[in-house]
């Protein structure tokens, strides 16, 4: 398959894989045991993906936004471990069973958001 094949692959299937995947899926792979590098890596690129696309965005609108808090969903201190970041999102999966039908992706930052409220 070409390079052009896979590349139209990956974007297709991506993002809909990503957006399609519950927290009920990421619950049990995160307590899978041979699921969990993709539960860990989903949880640190879930989180690494909203820091960077916050910070895109912050930069573009500087002028509009004083302070980077302003409109941060959660402020990580330095420091935390992706097992920390798992562990939280595990518990939070766990105390909310009603929302685990939910994106993954969106579950990840309501975690994280609760843990780590910006003050």
């Amino acid at each position: 398959m070409s390079i052009r094949r896979w590349f139209l692959v990956a974007v297709l299937l991506g993002p809909g894989t990503a957006f399609g995947y519950t927290g009920n899926e990421l619950l049990a792979d995160c307590k899978d045991r041979h699921a969990a590098t993709l539960c860990l890596g989903f949880v640190s690129g879930a989180a690494e993906g909203f820091d960077l696309g916050f910070q895109v965005g912050f930069r573009r609108g500087a002028i509009q936004v004083p302070q980077r808090e302003a409109n941060m969903m959660y402020c990580m201190p330095d420091g935390v471990t992706t097992v920390q970041g798992k562990d939280i999102v595990v518990q939070w999966l766990e105390r909310n069973p009603k929302e685990r039908h939910k994106s993954a992706v969106v579950l990840v930052l309501k975690a994280l958001e609760e843990a780590y409220p910006c003050k």
